[in-house]
């Protein structure tokens, strides 16, 4: 949490979050709570919202003429479909996503059915009344994955595939690090995690 001042205007506070939903990342402190609480507007990366919730879920799958395992082939498929299976994602499911959506969705840790911690302070922003702001749109975050040419999400998909293991471990050590507050150690294994992509 850092704080943010000018002579002569009020404080705002800078926190960063880290979008994973697990608990030991949702127990904030009483220092970040209270500064929380005090604040009258919460500015999100984007507001994730059910309109926005929505919007992802239709980004994320294929034209309705095209399907994934005609894109991969029938091997990489079935290999892909065992491993979102693992994720909770139905072969059925599957095979309407876009190369990316399905690396993505791969790449993320485990969702435990709850909240991660940015729809947490959203929900608790909406509670609290307070004014609410994305700073980019749900199209800007979006449109690093649709501009790739459909090879390159292959392939950033196959090397995702390949390397599940090494990314649930460096998933884990990203949040370790990230509840430690230890800011080299966050960015050091922000790049591991570039690194294996």
């Amino acid at each position: 949490l850092w704080r943010v001042h000018k002579p002569k205007h009020p404080e705002s506070y800078l926190f960063g979050t880290i979008h994973v939903d697990d608990k030991r990342v949702k127990k904030l402190s009483k220092k970040v709570k209270k500064r929380f609480n005090e604040s009258k507007t919460l500015c999100l990366e984007i507001i994730p919202d059910r309109e926005t919730q929505v919007g992802i879920g239709l980004a994320m799958l294929l034209p309705q003429d095209k399907t994934l395992d005609v894109i991969l082939g029938e091997a990489l498929f079935n290999r892909l479909s065992l491993a979102l299976h693992k994720k909770g994602v139905t072969p059925v499911e599957s095979v309407h996503l876009k190369p990316w959506a399905a690396m993505i969705v791969l790449s993320r840790p485990l969702s435990r059915g709850g909240l991660a911690l940015d729809e947490q302070l959203y929900h608790w922003g909406q509670h609290q009344y307070k004014q609410l702001c994305g700073l980019e749109t749900l199209k800007e975050q979006l449109s690093v994955f649709d501009e790739l040419v459909v090879e390159d999400q292959v392939a950033l998909l196959k090397d995702t595939l390949n390397n599940v293991g090494v990314l649930e471990e460096l998933n884990e050590q990203l949040i370790q690090a990230y509840l430690s507050g230890n800011l080299d150690e966050i960015y050091r294994r922000s790049l591991d995690m570039e690194g294996s992509d």
